[in-house]
């Protein structure tokens, strides 16, 4: 049964400010309109900055992929979270890890956001890590060792690509309501990229 409109107001109500933002700028998106409408009044009550509920209504739209692609240059013309240069645009990628001991083999696809030079050079030291560790586990050390290094390999052709990749606009799309709510401000989008990366 879902709460009614009263319970769903005390609930916000008691929420710090932290945590309403967090809510309406990153989970908004599968919220019942009375929801978001009585986050919205808890907002303007507050007196919480006006980006906060654009980047809500951000996450219940349909967007175009030239819509999309306006967001993304916003995160693109970030400085790096690695080297701090300002002089590329940023881009993202995936990275496969693989290491193995025995019969234990661990592997992890990583969100990586950075300057080419920086995901190149990410991209590098998980080939090698994968390299040398991956192997080492049977049955599945050789399977996913391999499984990193091709995804390692299609991604460091992504990762010079002048124009963004699939993966950043995967992450743009999921983070439309932070990046519309902060588009002004680079601050929380800077620490958005990297808690990524």
């Amino acid at each position: 049964m879902e709460p009614s409109a009263e319970e769903l107001k005390k609930t916000f109500t008691a929420m710090s400010d932290d945590r309403l933002i967090k809510l309406a700028t990153r989970e908004a998106a599968g919220l019942r309109p009375e929801a978001v409408q009585i986050i919205e009044e808890e907002i303007i009550r507050r007196g919480i900055s006006v980006g906060v509920t654009a980047g809500m209504h951000a996450q219940r739209k349909e967007y175009t992929i030239e819509e999309l692609n306006s967001f993304c240059d916003i995160v693109r013309a970030l400085p790096c979270p690695d080297c701090g240069s300002a002089h590329m645009k940023l881009n993202a990628v995936l990275t496969g890890h693989c290491t193995s001991f025995l019969i234990m083999t661990h592997y992890e696809r990583r969100l990586r956001i950075g300057c080419s030079e920086c995901l190149l050079k990410a991209l590098n030291n998980a080939t090698i890590r994968s390299s040398l560790l991956g192997w080492w586990g049977f049955p599945w050390g050789i399977v996913r060792t391999i499984g990193a290094l091709r995804l390692n390999h299609r991604m460091g052709k992504e990762a010079e690509l002048p124009v963004a990749t699939g993966t950043m606009l995967a992450f743009v799309h999921q983070h439309v309501g932070v990046i519309e709510a902060n588009k002004d401000g680079t601050n929380r989008l800077r620490q958005l990229i990297k808690d990524q990366s």
